[in-house]
């Protein structure tokens, strides 16, 4: 009876890896939404802030 057991473990090897590939689709999906609206605002925000503090520092430093 111990070797039939065996038999019916790699059955549920086989099963496994098919929903794995379904499981593995899904988390894909969410994180690349919120990737994409986190940068948006963000980049936006940063870029006009990090133009007008660069821009006076030169000038203060080419002046002196």
């Amino acid at each position: 009876t111990a070797r039939p057991v065996t038999t019916v473990v790699p059955h549920n090897n086989v099963i496994r890896p098919r929903p794995a590939k379904t499981v593995g689709t899904k988390p894909h999906s969410p994180p690349r939404r919120t990737i994409s609206h986190r940068p948006s605002p963000p980049a936006s925000n940063f870029t006009p802030k990090v133009t007008t503090v660069k821009a006076p520092k030169v000038n203060d430093v080419k002046g002196v």
